[in-house]
């Protein structure tokens, strides 16, 4: 009988055997996403990058009133300095330092970033024009020089470390770009296989016989000898036909099969058979080339006829990759036709 029909899912095992040899795609696809979003980020950093900006980073001490340090200090972090710096006594007065510049022009170019010692704090300027950070540096030191007359329990207020502008390097992110678009282009190519997995069920090796619900009594290897396999096919076409009188020998594919492979079947059929009588009476042999033929119109072919099948020209690797770690056959009829 023929074997009940299995439903064809995903097999695993199968597209990574079968992906290996497309491994070309998926490198390809790294290569082109890499090139893809790295260009990207290049020509956003590179080409149309914004105007250089300068900094100036310049260090202050702030000096305490003996006894009064723990509640004034609490007063202060770099929140409520960012404040301080935009408003009029610090940002108002420094501006008027400054030739034709605003209040709010110093307040924007102006950072206080996190403080780690409440004594001590950074400020940031930032500006296209190097020589225009310095000043706006200079001019807020003076303004902060004034800032103990309106705070109680400040005393003083001095720059420790004057900075000198230089040019913020912005973060390069054209690796990280280029990374990410290597393994997304990975993952499409990979897709890309998967779908041309999913459309294309071509018979390639034993398992997708048996797939279409057709027995497969053995498989001739190409470009390698297994006599151990040779000897189980012989050995299953005795078992199967030998009370079989007459036998059609059918390449579904038309010429799929080589003349070498059908001599060889044709001389392990029992002695007393004849094949290709043109006998209604005879029964059908398959013999299907790997790759000729999918699995969906072999089973088309088959459909309500009583046929075995031989699965020539197989790949001896694909077969050896695939069932190495499978409790199944590699090749051979079924448990049904071994009986």
């Amino acid at each position: 009988m023929k074997e009940d029909l299995k439903d064809k899912s995903f097999d695993l095992r199968r597209f990574l055997m079968l992906s290996v040899r497309k491994i070309w795609m998926i490198m390809i696809g790294a290569a082109a996403g890499a090139v893809l979003f790295g260009g990207f980020a290049f020509i956003k950093q590179k080409v149309y990058a914004p105007d250089p900006v300068y900094r100036n980073d310049s260090l202050y001490l702030i000096s305490f009133t003996e006894g009064k340090e723990v509640d004034t200090q609490a007063s202060f972090n770099d929140y409520t300095w960012n404040d301080i710096i935009d408003s009029d006594i610090i940002a108002g007065t420094a501006s008027k330092f400054m030739s034709d510049m605003s209040k709010e022009y110093l307040a924007d170019a102006t950072t206080v970033p996190t403080m780690s010692d409440i004594r001590l704090f950074h400020i940031y300027v930032e500006d296209p024009d190097a020589k225009k950070a310095d000043l706006m540096q200079n001019a807020l030191e003076l303004a902060l020089a004034i800032l103990p007359e309106y705070v109680d329990g400040m005393e003083n207020i001095s720059a420790i470390e004057r900075g000198k502008a230089e040019p913020v390097i912005p973060l390069t992110t054209i690796t990280r770009w280029a990374v990410a678009g290597a393994v997304i282009g990975a993952l499409v190519a990979l897709l890309l296989a998967a779908y041309v997995y999913i459309m294309d069920d071509t018979v390639r090796i034993a398992e997708d016989i048996r797939t279409a619900g057709v027995r497969c009594l053995g498989v001739m290897f190409k470009n390698t000898e297994s006599k151990a396999e040779e000897e189980r096919l012989k050995k299953a076409l005795n078992d199967v036909y030998k009370d079989v009188k007459e036998i059609r020998m059918i390449d579904p594919a038309g010429t799929a099969v080589t003349a070498e492979e059908a001599g060889k079947i044709k001389a392990m059929l029992p002695e007393d058979t004849e094949y290709n009588t043109g006998s209604s009476k005879a029964e059908d042999l398959l013999c299907v080339a790997a790759g000729s033929i999918s699995i969906s119109e072999l089973k088309r072919y088959t459909e309500g006829k009583e046929a075995n099948v031989i699965l020539c020209g197989a790949d001896h690797k694909l077969h050896r990759v695939y069932y190495f770690y499978s409790k199944k056959k590699e090749t051979g009829p079924s448990e049904e036709i071994s009986k």
